[in-house]
């Protein structure tokens, strides 16, 4: 065993100790050079100091000695005193006491050595000194020039020649101003001795030093002149200089190197100095402060000593630390021998010990010749070897392996990793059974050198049940591929199912919806073309029928789109109030004829405008108010709307239709809202429906994020509710009122007639019945067969819209629609599908080919004519439209006199018994139309109370529940309410089977209600009967004339347009006919104009002015 400080030093200690002495010794290194440079910037900013103080001094005394020459040189009583002098010639005449007493007290108070007055031819006639002698030459040159400035100036320092004394001169120039004339007297000499001032301001320093002195020198040809003593030249001012060649000199620099600031050089003894360089201004001297450097940076050398010892003794004590672990670790490396030795021998005894102890066989074999040296008991006892058998001998000898090559393989495999882990291989004991094993094996040191463990583990047993689990296994696997297979083969059935169901229900579709197009459009053309009510009865049921058959389909198609997940909700903004008003309108006539209240109940907090699916939302209204309504019998039926929670824009909403019907049993409800379920089998045999309903219901509402549900009491009624998540519409949808309130078809008349349309249809029928409505609406139609057809008209001619069929021979609608779009003229075409392929992929195929909208079959007309007014663009010259507005009770002041019909209208208001505004809204208003159905019905109803009574004598109950069904429903269209409920009762009674005298009661009271109508009609819409043979009240023979005039004509040529030229003046013919005028109509409409002229002539008869018509 070993460790970490089995090792004299690690790697790291040598390098880090080197490591360490060198960051000490550049720590050291970068210390003593940064406080080096310390002192040296202290020197330098002292230096400097220095000089600037001593430069500023000397300029003062300068800038002062020069302006105490200049105050004489501005004197005009001493320049006048030294006029007067130098004139008199005498020395004891008064200017010459005048000047002497005004010298000495200059010299007095400023220290001038000596004053000499010069006359203007130079000659000194005046001196304090009494000093006669030579001047020097210069001193004529420096008075000129003074002279010139008209100032005093001051002279350079210089040596007197007979004294041999330096000094400075200020030359004061002495002219008298008088007036504008000056006159040049003489010239004034102060002299000043430089060690009264200059010499001590120099040598005087700031801190004491040896070494330290300030020299002033200037440039004398080319050498550098000292202008005042230095400390080891006490005498030698102005006799003292240097070369110009001496370029390490500071005074040298100064004079010629134009130096100026901090220098390093060495001075005029040749000794190193540090120096501060200062030019004074206005003058040719250079003031330089020295100081030795040995002096400069003496604290900067014992600072670097004791730096220097610092590190030396870091140095030391850290080379002492590292010795000393060094040692440390040596001492405890051969404690750890000792110890790794002990550990060696415990760890030899484990070993031995865990190896006799293992539950595995287990050997020891020298690596290098491979003879087993140990065994344990379990190697013995699963081998059937003797120890003696198997130590000193190899395992090849004792034949432990089947074959040298297993062997070989074996061990190439644990020299290659040093150690082998769970090695299968296979073994043979001293029987020569043969063993399948697994070798775990490593190489380990005894005694210096390598032997082989290992340990021996026998997997026969286990290999043996691998064996068997992998035959399990492989059964298995066969098992789960051939189930598979199988499962794979249903899936793709299911797929191929759910194809064909698609397929199938898309042929059906298109299958059912082609010929209801044809029927629910011609019954529509048939509607607005026959006038007799039996006919118009029987078209009434076609088209509900056609109509409950289209329900059908699109029951089974939405089930299956949501089966599918492939129904999409419309996102789009729309009126609350609108959807619901819209619903309620769609069952109000089915609540009628049975005679139940419609009741609607809406909170004062219900938004406006939802944002969400309008029409998915109306389709469970409709399927909850419809299913109320066919189980209920009597009572009432009430949709009620309320606001459950509000977050933000998002609302939940909550719809209920409550009825008073048969109700739910308990155990029927939680099936309910499942595909195909009733409450039971006779519901269906007795109300009909597919049962999808209310799954479908159920999904939507999932859909719309919310759910359904009921509450129901057998026997009193049921509650059908739902929820839904939808946001308030922040801009509320456009608003159809207006288009709502009018006949689209007059609309399309009005605003779009003579457009021009493309028809694509194969179908023969849905063709004929496309351009009917069509050509009705005064729309030029073409008509293409298939799309090919289609391309070719579209690419001639130009077309206002195109309606395109899908499923087409030749050519689709699909690529037909592609074809007219790839032409660059006809890219804007407006073409809108309109076929029976109604699923959700149907229309994006339609919407994807550039069509702009989708129209299923069969088409209803109200859809068509909605899409024709949002894709057909309006004439520019069209108007606004304007909805019919209906008065119900005008007064007399309000109708026109000579207006029969507003007339009519305004008595039929004052009726109580008549909703003259629900009358009208069934037929948009159309008074005219509301008029001749109220003739129509007292020709035809007028009889009904007394036809039931028959019929329930004759005991033929179908009859009776037929006209009393027919009353009820045509009462109620024209909102004869009290007609209605009496028919209804009856209806309700005779359905019921109720007793005859209950029967005969009901019956007495509708032909009471019936007479006291049908009177109040006719006399408002008939009048009183009028002899034939008299003219007609309020009608002159003059005024019907022009219209006699035109229509007998036409009438005895069986012109049609005579129908036209009656319907417009049918007022005046109303009151010329008499109670003649409804049989006159109906001989019109059927197109018998023979006996419509008879009756006519038969009215005129009597009355010469007409009858001379006839003989024309």
């Amino acid at each position: 065993m070993s460790t970490y400080d089995d090792l004299p030093a690690p790697r790291w200690y040598f390098p880090l100790l080197a490591g360490i002495l060198v960051l000490l010794a550049v720590g050291g290194y970068l210390l003593y050079g940064q406080e080096q440079e310390r002192q040296i910037k202290q020197i330098s900013n002292q230096l400097q100091a220095v000089s600037d103080q001593k430069a500023q001094q000397i300029a003062e005394w300068r800038n002062e000695r020069i302006a105490d020459g200049q105050v004489l040189a501005d004197s005009t009583s001493f320049i006048a005193a030294v006029d007067s002098f130098l004139r008199s010639k005498s020395t004891t005449s008064d200017s010459m006491r005048q000047v002497r007493e005004r010298m000495l007290s200059v010299m007095t108070h400023y220290q001038y050595q000596d004053a000499i007055i010069l006359d203007n031819d130079g000659v000194a006639r005046f001196t304090i000194s009494g000093r006669q002698g030579v001047w020097r030459e210069n001193i004529f040159v420096a008075i000129e020039v003074a002279h010139h400035a008209s100032r005093a100036v001051m002279s350079d320092f210089h040596l007197e020649p007979d004294s041999g004394m330096v000094n400075a001169d200020i030359i004061v120039p002495l002219v008298l101003r008088e007036g504008g004339n000056q006159q040049r007297v003489g010239t004034l000499l102060l002299q000043i001795n430089p060690k009264i001032f200059l010499n001590p301001t120099l040598n005087n320093w700031p801190i004491p030093s040896k070494s330290a002195e300030t020299v002033l020198v200037r440039r004398h040809e080319d050498q550098v002149i000292f202008l005042n003593e230095l400390r080891d030249q006490p005498v030698r001012a102005l006799s003292f200089s240097l070369p110009a060649n001496r370029l390490e000199s500071p005074m040298v620099m100064a004079v010629f190197g134009e130096s100026s600031g901090f220098v390093e050089g060495l001075d005029h003894r040749q000794k190193p100095v540090f120096a501060s360089i200062k030019p004074l201004a206005d003058t040719p001297w250079f003031l330089v402060a020295m100081m030795s450097r040995d002096e400069a940076l003496a604290s900067w050398h014992s600072s670097a000593r004791l730096i220097i010892a610092l590190i030396v003794g870091m140095l030391i004590l850290v080379a002492a630390f590292f010795f000393f672990i060094y040692q440390s670790r040596g001492l405890r490396r051969y404690r750890n021998l000792l110890a790794i030795e002990a550990a060696r021998r415990a760890e030899q005894a484990r070993f031995q010990i865990a190896f006799h102890a293992s539950p595995l066989p287990a050997s020891i074999a020298r690596a290098s010749d491979g003879c087993f040296i140990d065994v344990n008991e379990n190697y013995l006892r699963d081998f059937g070897w003797t120890r003696n058998e198997l130590i000193g001998k190899t395992s090849l000898e004792i034949h432990l392996w089947p074959d040298a090559q297993t062997r070989q393989l074996f061990i190439d495999a644990l020299r290659r990793h040093g150690r082998i882990i769970n090695y299968e291989t296979r073994m043979q004991d001293c029987r020569e059974n043969v063993h399948h094993v697994e070798i775990s094996a490593a190489m380990i040191e005894i005694d210096s050198s390598p032997h082989v463990l290992a340990f021996i583990h026998d997997v026969t047993e286990r290999r043996q049940a691998m064996a068997e689990l992998s035959q399990y296994r492989r059964r298995l696997e066969a098992m789960v591929e051939e189930r598979t297979c199988e499962l794979a083969v249903a899936k793709e059935q299911a797929e191929r199912a759910s194809r064909a169901k698609s397929s199938f229900l898309a042929n059906m579709s298109h299958e059912i919806r082609t010929p209801l197009n044809a029927v629910i459009g011609l019954t529509h053309m048939m509607r607005r073309e026959i006038t007799d009510q039996r006919q118009q009865d029987r078209l009434e049921r076609v088209n509900d029928s056609a109509h409950h058959l289209l329900g059908v389909i699109n029951d089974i198609l939405d089930i299956s789109k949501i089966e599918a997940e492939k129904l999409n909700l419309e996102e789009t903004n729309f009126t609350t109030r609108q959807v619901i008003d819209e619903t309620l309108h769609m069952v109000a006539f089915k609540a009628r004829d049975k005679g139940l209240k419609l009741l609607a109940e809406l909170p004062p907090d219900l938004p406006p405008a939802l944002h969400g699916d309008p029409t998915r939302l109306q389709q469970v209204l409709l399927n909850f108010l419809s299913n109320a309504i066919k189980f209920t019998d009597h009572g009432h039926v009430c949709l009620r709307a309320s606001v459950i929670a509000t977050e933000g824009d998002a609302i939940l909403l909550r719809f209920e239709v409550e009825d008073t019907g048969i109700g739910v049993a308990p155990e029927v409800r939680p099936r309910l809202f499942q595909p195909f379920e009733q409450a039971e089998e006779s519901t269906n045999r007795r109300y009909g429906g597919t049962g999808l309903g209310l799954a479908i219901c159920s999904q939507l509402a999932r859909l719309m994020g919310g759910e359904t549900g009921l509450i129901s009491t057998p026997g009193s009624g049921s509650i059908f509710w739902m929820t839904a998540r939808m946001k308030a519409a922040t801009v509320l949808p456009p608003d159809q009122a207006r288009l709502a309130g009018m006949d689209a078809e007059a609309e399309i008349r009005r605003t779009r007639q003579g457009a021009r349309l493309l028809v694509v249809e194969d179908e023969p029928i849905n063709q004929e019945v496309a351009l009917d409505l069509l050509q009705s609406l005064g729309l030029e139609v073409d008509l293409a067969e298939n799309g090919e057809q289609a391309v070719h008209l579209a690419r001639d001619r130009a077309y206002d819209l195109i309606l395109m069929d899908m499923q087409m021979p030749v050519m689709d609608g699909i690529e037909a629609t592609r074809r007219i779009l790839a032409f660059p003229e006809r890219s804007t075409t407006c073409i809108v599908a309109m076929t029976a392929n109604a699923f959700a992929d149907d229309r994006a195929a339609c919407l994807d080919a550039g069509m702009k909208d989708h129209l299923g079959k069969p088409v209803e007309p109200a859809a068509l004519h909605a899409a024709l007014l949002r894709w057909l663009p309006a004439r520019a010259d069209a108007a606004l439209p304007v909805a019919p507005l209906v008065t119900l009770r005008a007064s007399p002041l309000e109708t026109p006199a000579g207006d029969r019909s507003s007339l009519q209208m305004a008595q039929l208001a004052r009726l109580d018994d008549l909703d003259l505004r629900a009358g009208l809204a069934s037929l948009r208003g159309n008074t005219q139309k509301y008029l001749g159905l109220l003739e129509k019905y007292l020709e035809r109803h007028g009889h009904a109370a007394s036809d039931i009574r028959q019929a329930l004598a004759d005991n033929d109950l179908a009859l009776a529940r037929r006209l009393a069904h027919t009353l009820k429903g045509v009462s109620a269209t024209l909102g004869m309410n009290t007609t209605q409920q009496a028919a209804a009762e009856l209806e309700r009674a005779i359905r019921s089977e109720e007793t005859p005298e209950m029967r005969q009661a009901l019956t007495d009271s509708l032909e009471i209600v019936l007479l006291k109508q049908i009177t109040a009609l006719q006399g408002i819409l008939v009048g009183p009967d009028i002899p034939a043979d008299h003219p007609v009240a309020g009608i002159v023979p003059e005024d019907i004339h022009p219209l006699l005039t035109r229509l007998l004509p036409l009438l005895s040529h069986d012109d049609i347009s005579s129908s036209e030229l009656a319907q417009q003046n049918k007022a005046q013919l109303q009151a010329f006919l008499g109670t003649e005028y409804p049989a006159f109509s109906r001989n019109l409409e059927s197109f018998d104009f023979p006996s419509a002229l008879t009756q006519i002539k038969a009215a005129m008869a009597g009355n010469p002015a007409l009858e001379a018509l006839l003989d024309e």
